[in-house]
């Protein structure tokens, strides 16, 4: 029986992430902009398509529409919903255009849980601080201020008072009307039977009363609707390390904190918001707070597309293969993995603590430790650096591997800590 073909919806030249697929003989095809094409791509995709606007429904139909393939994929969040027209276009049983919303836009995503009772931060649609004062009045600060269609933490800042709010929108606002990537660009062109009202990311924003617990997070592949999650993964949040931004900074795997029995009632409920989304042939990421007092969850958000870290941080404490498993999911086919974890691992994401050039940051001796990896090394020496909650990107990402789910932990918090503490940005 021949493997399946499909098709991957942009590409930065990581192998990693799509080796394993060739090994088992899937056939890869590519879609990507022209500006982001490089000739080297051809040695791993069988065909490449290549487009003036990614973002066009015409464009894709043309580049897609006499394709015969069994599912398609991305990594990065601004191409969800260009894998969502790929499914409408050429009727792949996974998620749609229409569904994709759900996923992509917070505000849409929060109405499919009330709608299906999932439990979920209280929260409101705002445009200004004043759409915002009844809210206030009902709940107590802090509140979170969060753009709808971001990813990583970006553009997500606690909120202590109301001319904090004002101040914060206004920002936000300033921000994304600037900002020069792809994250909120719009499908257009959008035939008018796939219209799908939603708030503009770029005016709206949500506020949302802070919860209480212990954030986590469990990846799922949804397969025939049918579930396979990896280890839920603990995150350790900015304010518990004394870090005045809202990035997460250290994520662990596996937590071991949980009871066999509080996990289920986490992937009861990460799998009713699935269903209450729609969720099929696909690999989603889902965030939650626990209390572990009494048992209380409340879902964050989930996003409809596999990761980077989580993957090789899933591959390295379990054994299983993360990618190939996304490769299956969004074909159809079942996957016996079951990512029972053998050893522990955390990932860091590193930020800027405040804006301006990085004049120094010491990575050095990370090479001195054969349990540490620099992953990605985005921003360098010389390069415009700024916090999360400022609307910055990631510097670096780090994994610590380990044995023991808390000496890893330790060790990855006294490397995040060696690494801020090298910080000179003037």
């Amino acid at each position: 029986m021949p493997q399946p073909t499909i098709l991957v919806v942009g590409f930065s030249g990581e192998k990693k992430f799509i080796q394993s697929a060739l090994d088992q003989g899937f056939t890869l095809f590519l879609l990507i902009s022209k500006a982001n094409y490089k000739e080297e791509y051809s040695n791993y995709f069988e065909k490449i398509f290549t487009v003036d606007n990614i973002f066009d429904w015409r464009e894709i139909s043309k580049a897609v529409s006499d394709l015969h393939i069994d599912g398609a994929i991305t990594r990065f969040e601004k191409y969800v919903m260009v894998v969502s027209v790929v499914n409408t276009i050429l009727h792949l049983p996974s998620v749609d255009f229409k569904t994709a919303h759900k996923f992509r836009n917070k505000y849409l995503m929060k109405q499919a849980f009330i709608k299906h009772n999932v439990p979920s931060a209280k929260g409101i649609l705002i445009e200004n601080a004043q759409d915002a004062k009844t809210f206030i009045e009902e709940n107590n600060f802090p509140l979170f201020l969060k753009q709808i269609s971001g990813f990583s933490s970006s553009l997500v800042t606690k909120i202590n008072s109301y001319n904090q709010l004002k101040e914060s929108l206004s920002y936000f606002k300033k921000i994304l009307s600037e900002e020069p990537g792809d994250l909120q660009k719009n499908i257009t062109n959008v035939p008018e039977e796939f219209f799908v009202a939603a708030p503009d990311p770029k005016t709206n924003f949500l506020l949302e009363a802070a919860l209480t617990g212990k954030e986590i997070t469990v990846d799922t592949f949804v397969t025939n609707n049918t579930f396979t999650h990896t280890p839920v993964c603990d995150y350790i949040l900015s304010h518990e390390l004394k870090i005045d931004d809202h990035h997460l900074p250290i994520g662990s795997m596996p937590y071991s904190d949980l009871s066999d029995a509080q996990t289920k009632l986490v992937l009861d409920v990460v799998e009713k918001a699935l269903r209450a989304l729609g969720a099929n042939n696909c690999v989603t990421h889902a965030e939650l707070f626990i209390n572990l007092n009494t048992n209380e969850i409340n879902m964050v958000e989930i996003a409809a597309r596999g990761g980077g870290m989580r993957g090789i941080m899933t591959n390295y404490v379990t054994d299983d293969d993360y990618y190939l498993s996304s490769f299956k999911a969004v074909s159809g086919i079942p996957d016996k993995s079951q990512f029972i974890p053998k050893r522990a691992a955390s990932y860091m994401n590193i930020f800027a603590d405040k804006q301006g050039i990085l004049k120094n940051i010491d990575l050095d001796f990370i090479k001195e430790d054969k349990n540490i990896e620099l992953v990605s090394h985005k921003l360098k020496i010389g390069d415009y650096v700024s916090p999360a909650n400022k609307g910055g990107s990631f510097i670096a990402k780090i994994l610590v591997k380990g044995e023991e789910y808390q000496d890893v932990l330790n060790k990855a918090k006294k490397t995040l800590h060696r690494i801020r503490s090298s910080f000179v940005i003037e």
